[in-house]
């Protein structure tokens, strides 16, 4: 039997060999009631953030569990995690997928926020599948119709179809080439691959969508045309409105569904930028049936005026209609692309939480960068409070036992002896340091879930001579000499992407992952 700190168990699991997880039975303090094998409950997985909570041993609650065959890199998957913030906590996690990643998150919010990235995908390849099926249709009606009318707003609508059906081609292939596992060559994922896709798509709709609209009414102007057969315009001008009002409604579902679940209005979900998948979908149906509406319109002034002169500017206002919508898409996606920074109130909000903390003396530099849909990379400078620190360490390890090893070390005619000491003593401090950098982490994830990867930096002391950045403005750390000790922390770091097969492991449960969604 094996008995593990509620606070030390995640980091227990991530440090182990693999021979640990073959057959771990677990007692865990402050543990819920046992829920089945190969379940842990919540709140050893919060655990980071219950450090100073823990009750006496001989008063806890415990849990056993199994673990057997567990090989994939990742450390949790979330399972049945209720919508209600109050009941998060009370529900079981799966704690499968457990693999070698030396540094490790485990937080619920945080496996929250990556079910919901997956829950987001699928909504918006499902949208997606919608709108190309649609599309597809409704281009080769409109086509048949131009052929048969000549008329030059339906072939602006053609175009504007096949315009939407290679845009949402190009989005589909991007939201799968996301959820590719991080790989060697790029360790922070692939998120920012449907920005890419994104930004292709809206420069194809601009040149052959827009563009070539604008051309062909810009030509009939000029070019005297009849327009025939008007009662098979507005047949497929009025089925195509149709076709594109479910699609439009299913994008609408999967925007309300997604903003429902982040707790937001369906207004600030489409301006956030939080899905821009869904988004475009949503703006392209939309702007379908508004150029439906503009080509009907001019095809209804020239059957009542008798002059093709209206259809052709119907032709021109539905590339025009596609020139705003891809200019918003590009510039969205630019946005996005160059890694915009988060909301300065949620950063805010971050840094509040450090700097209450009481190993925290300040921090400074702060930076944000989103790499993917709500998907953030934080990171600051902190300088540590030695005085704390210490204190923790000699807690931990036992004040007079540490003394006692000291006067020991001092009466020892050995002259290494008390180097052995302070070595020892100055490898705990850094230890501690790890470990408060870890509890912080997992705090920060928990704050705010999005933040998907933070990397807290030692500062080594440097003096300030006026604010780093603007999130700083309105901060005074005080004498810099009073809390920054001059040695800096430079312990190597050794990434779980090192770890050969680790990493195979993890691009085989990717490619699952997305053979599944497909």
């Amino acid at each position: 039997m094996l008995r593990v700190d509620a606070h030390q168990m995640p980091s227990a699991l991530c440090q182990s060999s693999p021979a640990f997880y073959q057959n771990l039975r677990g007692e865990v303090r402050h543990g819920n009631r046992l829920t089945g094998n190969r379940v842990v409950t919540s709140s050893p997985v919060r655990g980071h953030s219950e450090l100073h909570s823990l009750v006496p041993s001989h008063t806890s609650r415990s849990w056993t569990s199994d673990l057997r065959n567990v090989q994939s890199p990742y450390l949790l998957g979330r399972h049945h995690l209720s919508t209600d913030e109050r009941e998060e906590s009370k529900k079981p996690l799966s704690l499968q997928d457990i693999g070698l990643a030396s540094r490790c998150k485990a937080s619920a919010t945080a496996i929250h926020a990556a079910d919901m990235h997956d829950e987001q995908s699928k909504r918006e390849l499902r949208s997606l599948n919608v709108a190309i099926v649609v599309n597809v249709l409704i281009f080769f009606a409109k086509g048949v119709v131009h052929l048969i009318t000549g008329s030059s707003s339906m072939l602006a609508e053609a175009l504007h179809s096949i315009a939407d059906v290679l845009n949402q081609m190009l989005l589909r292939i991007g939201v799968l080439k996301s959820l590719q596992a991080p790989t060697q060559q790029f360790q922070y994922g692939y998120l920012r691959d449907r920005f890419v896709w994104s930004l292709i798509s809206g420069v194809g709709i601009f040149f052959l969508g827009s563009g070539a609209s604008i051309i062909h009414g810009l030509h009939a102007l000029h070019e005297s045309h009849q327009v025939e057969g008007i009662f098979w315009t507005y047949l497929v001008l009025g089925v195509s409105a149709a076709l594109e009002a479910v699609s439009l409604y299913v994008a609408y579902q999967g925007i309300k569904d997604g903003a429902a679940a982040r707790n937001m209005s369906v207004t600030a979900y489409i301006t956030s930028g939080v899905d821009p998948t869904t988004v475009a979908v949503l703006m392209e149906d939309g702007g379908a049936i508004v150029g439906l509406m503009i080509a009907g319109l001019g095809t209804a002034l020239t059957q009542y005026t008798g002059s093709a002169l209206f259809d052709a500017m119907g032709s021109i206002g539905v590339g025009l209609l596609l020139g705003v919508i891809a200019t918003f898409l590009v510039s969205k996606n630019r946005q996005l692309l160059l890694g915009r920074s988060m909301n300065p109130k949620e950063v805010q909000e971050v840094q509040s939480l450090l700097r209450r903390d009481a190993v925290v003396s300040y921090i400074l530099d702060t930076k944000t960068e989103e790499i993917g849909p709500s998907i953030f990379r934080f990171k600051a400078e902190v300088a540590w409070d030695g005085e704390q620190l210490a204190g923790r360490y000699l807690s931990r390890v036992g004040r007079e036992r540490f003394i006692a090893r000291l006067q020991e070390a001092l009466k020892d005619p050995d002259p290494t002896a008390i180097d052995q000491v302070l070595k020892a003593y100055g490898r705990g401090i850094i230890s501690a340091v790890g470990a408060e950098v870890d509890r912080l982490e997992t705090e920060i994830q928990s704050l705010n879930p999005g933040i998907r990867f933070v990397d807290l930096e030692t500062d080594r002391g440097r003096a300030r001579a006026g604010p780093v950045n603007v999130y700083d403005n309105d901060f005074d750390p005080g004498p810099v000499s009073e809390h920054v000790p001059e040695q800096a922390f430079d312990e190597p770091f050794t990434s779980y992407d090192d770890n050969n097969d680790a990493q195979q492991a993890s691009e085989k449960s990717s490619k699952s992952k997305v053979d599944k969604i497909k």
